[in-house]
């Protein structure tokens, strides 16, 4: 007769306690796994966070240099145009003829390649003349100009930035 004691799987051999040990030590692990993984968590968690703060304000940094930078560039950018404008503005235009301020005009153009407009306007706002690089030249349009914001800024001011733009795909 055959007892049921030495068949595996039942209560009287020693496979039933391995079985139980080995869950019981893997429970034990994975607990301590995770109590483990949790501290690492909470003990790198304020570091992570004043690390990504400081990231935050080193490109706010090099950011606000940059922008400075930038600034900088565009400032020294229309100086040399206002110094090269200079010796055109000074010269009264009825003292000279039409033709010859017309040959300082196209020379300017020719030196200054980011102007592409040169328009005088009298003391009343009306349009005696324009030279521009894209459009046919205008003389004596007499346009009143004497309500465009641009002249009234412009003799208020004594000076007049006109906007910034690109003319088929040049730089501005």
């Amino acid at each position: 007769m055959k007892s049921f004691a030495d068949e595996p799987g039942t209560g009287g051999g020693g496979g039933s306690t391995r079985v139980i040990r080995g869950h019981l030590f893997r429970k034990y692990a994975v607990t301590f796994v995770i109590i483990v993984c949790l501290a690492l968590v909470v003990n790198e968690s304020p570091e992570i966070w004043f690390s990504y703060q400081e990231q935050r304000a080193l490109l706010a940094r090099i950011e606000q240099r940059e922008a400075q930078f930038a600034a900088e560039k565009i400032d020294q950018f229309v100086n040399e145009i206002e110094a090269q404008m200079a010796w055109l503005v000074l010269s009264p235009l009825n003292s000279v003829t039409f033709e010859e301020w017309r040959f300082d005009v196209v020379r300017l153009l020719r030196q200054v390649p980011a102007v592409t407009e040169v328009a005088h306007l009298d003391a009343a706002g009306r349009e005696q003349f324009r030279i521009s690089r894209h459009a046919m030249d205008v003389i004596e349009s007499h346009a009143d100009y004497s309500r465009d914001p641009i002249f009234v800024q412009a003799t208020a001011n004594k000076i007049y930035y006109g906007p910034v733009y690109l003319v088929e795909g040049s730089e501005p």
